[in-house]
């Protein structure tokens, strides 16, 4: 035995391992791995067939890897006599042995920890489509309902420039409330960029302030403001579509495509129009019919006024109030201004959806609205008027499906959501059509403050 102790003493390491032998350590710590092993994978198929929480798994590897240091220290100081009684080991001598069994336990439960327990992955890398762009629509949570109405014709002439880059792809958002994390809604939409706009007064002067999020990076790299002029929204959508296209290191609009009036008061009247038709109410659509004949006497080349006076003459005849004696000579003025608005632009989505509307062969309408469809896949009133055809031949769940398409395009939209609780309401789903009617109730209130 002193021959033992004096070897011990000139190789430690020696002296170690007869130590783990004599205390039978690397027995009981083989066996507990072996057993800890079986045990998890019985547990495992256990919790399986039981259908248990992810997070029982991660507490099993934890119970069974916390285990096995206090193993090893068991072993080393519980010693099994002859008779199988188990006693605290009376030879405690060999710190040194103790202190190594311990540090390498710890080593050998941090190597099992790595191995076993589930390791924390790093987060996704955002991969974006390429050259892809969101705008959200223009917001002034101050701005009087003729600045909202200008906001929304910038936005329209910005969206209708873009589109023309074959380079971007162009994701389009109805109006809505403004996202409070822009990036985290930017990489719901996949998109590499997010643009919004916003009007700000400074001193008597409209200001519009653009700022482009880069999505990845996670920062805006790149703001302008551009001084606001109701006579000039070609000029300024095309520099905005421009300075966007730039900054996301794309080829710009080659020319000018936007169509429009250059005279301030036929714009301004045009607005005003827009404002009023928005109501639906027949005084309101009769001011609407005025303002817009007022902005075609100041430019009667100006396309969107023609097609506002004649949507703003249909809307007033539905609602039934008119006498007779004036209901054709509205008609003969709708159908007018349908045709110069047709010859000023031959490919006019809202003209050839119009046209549909004076047509009495229902085929001929329904190819009406497929074709400004065609030509515009985001015309929402030709999605309406196309269920409203359907509604009527009484094909209720496309005619829903096709006024859902123009809700989500315009969800603030009076006469899409009255077809949508009108369809419900022939569908027998009360509930939901009561619900819409709400939605209008509440919309027509906003209009009116």
């Amino acid at each position: 035995m002193a021959e033992e102790k004096a070897t011990d003493a000139n190789n430690p390491i020696s002296g170690f391992i007869r130590e783990l032998t004599r205390r039978r350590v690397l027995q009981i710590g083989g066996a507990y791995i072996a057993g800890a092993w079986l045990g998890a994978e019985i547990l495992s198929f256990l919790f399986e067939q039981f259908q248990a929480p992810g997070w029982t798994y991660r507490l099993l590897a934890i119970l069974l890897v916390v285990g096995f240091p206090i193993s090893m220290v068991v072993a080393w100081v519980v010693q099994v006599g002859e008779d199988g009684k188990w006693e605290i080991d009376p030879s405690r001598g060999e710190y040194k042995s103790l202190v190594i069994a311990i540090t390498l336990g710890l080593l050998v439960t941090a190597g099992l920890s790595w191995l076993i327990l589930p390791q924390r992955e790093p987060p996704p890398v955002y991969q974006p489509l390429p050259a892809s762009l969101a705008v959200l629509p223009f917001a002034n949570s101050t701005a009087t309902p003729h600045e909202k109405t200008m906001a929304e014709t910038l936005y329209r002439s910005l969206m209708e420039g873009l589109e023309q880059s074959a380079e971007l792809t162009l994701v389009r958002l109805g109006p809505g409330e403004q996202p409070e994390k822009l990036k985290d809604f930017a990489e719901s939409l996949g998109v590499a960029g997010l643009a919004s706009g916003q009007f700000m007064r400074s001193q008597e002067v409209t200001v519009v302030e653009i700022k482009l999020l880069d999505v990845v990076a996670g920062e805006v790299s790149w703001t302008e403001s551009f001084t606001w002029d109701s006579s000039n929204i070609p000029e300024i959508s095309h520099a905005i579509a421009n300075g966007l296209l730039l900054a996301m290191t794309l080829e710009p609009l080659a020319e000018e495509r936007f169509t429009g009036t250059r005279n301030p008061e036929a714009y301004d009247a045009y607005l005003d129009g827009q404002r009023y038709a928005d109501s639906l109410d027949p005084g309101s659509l009769e001011q609407a019919i005025g303002q817009f004949q007022s902005a075609i006497e100041r430019d009667p080349g100006f396309t969107l006024a023609h097609v506002g006076l004649a949507q703003a003459i249909y809307d007033l005849l539905d609602t039934g109030t008119m006498p007779e004696a004036e209901t054709e000579l509205l008609e003969e003025r709708a159908r007018k201004a349908v045709n110069i608005a047709q010859k000023l632009e031959p490919d006019s989505a809202d003209a050839i959806s119009l046209l549909g509307l004076q047509l009495d062969n229902r085929q001929l309408r329904i190819q009406a609205w497929e074709r400004a469809l065609e030509l515009d896949p985001n015309h929402a009133i030709s999605f309406y008027r196309y269920a409203t055809e359907l509604k009527e031949d009484g094909q209720l769940d496309e005619a829903e499906r096709l006024v859902m398409r123009a809700i989500t395009l315009e969800p603030r939209n009076i006469r899409y959501r009255t077809l949508l609780a009108e369809i419900f309401r022939e569908q027998g789903r009360e509930v939901e059509a009561q619900a819409e009617l709400e939605k209008v109730r509440s919309f027509q209130t906003g209009l009116n403050d």
